[in-house]
């Protein structure tokens, strides 16, 4: 049986950071879609929209990796070193690191749902793609997201 402290290393290295390289993939995939989206024929405020995702997305993808993964990353070299570190000392570090991903997530829900919200005779066809897009990539980070506190809570259940 594994111990709690190889449960902690398991937990960080196969799943937060795994889920977090997965996060970072799906920003960079639609940031290197969105320039090639022409939304010459939408209205204002859909061009003020896509500048507001590449924005966001630049913000959301700098926050994973200047601040959340060096954090995970110091907590994992942590416990390396000290194996008597509490389980529950380890969950509230972990927990207390990626929960700071929230305000992103609701930046980017809001933004899906002003994409949603728009009429489809409202728009261009390329907006609707850029709709498909963004949904579809952020429900993929969404489900990483989950994926991460399902392992946190994994610490629980190890201990």
């Amino acid at each position: 049986m594994r111990s709690i402290y190889d449960t902690a290393l398991g937990v960080i290295n196969e799943i937060l950071l795994e889920e977090l390289n997965e996060i970072h993939q799906n920003i960079s995939f639609i940031q290197k879609e969105l320039p090639e989206i022409d939304l010459s024929d939408d209205s204002a405020d859909i061009k003020k929209l896509k500048q507001f995702i590449e924005d966001s997305l630049t913000r959301f993808n700098k926050k994973v990796f200047w601040n959340i993964k060096p954090e995970l990353e110091l907590i994992l070299s942590m416990i390396e070193k000290d194996e008597s570190i509490e389980t529950h000392v380890i969950q509230k570090k972990i927990a207390a690191t990626v929960i700071r991903m929230k305000s992103e997530f609701l930046v980017m829900d809001a933004i899906a749902k002003k994409l949603i919200d728009s009429p489809d005779d409202s728009i261009s066809d390329n907006c609707k793609l850029l709709r498909t897009l963004y949904i579809e990539s952020l429900t993929n980070m969404h489900n990483c997201n989950h994926a991460i506190f399902d392992a946190i809570d994994k610490l629980t259940d190890a201990s």
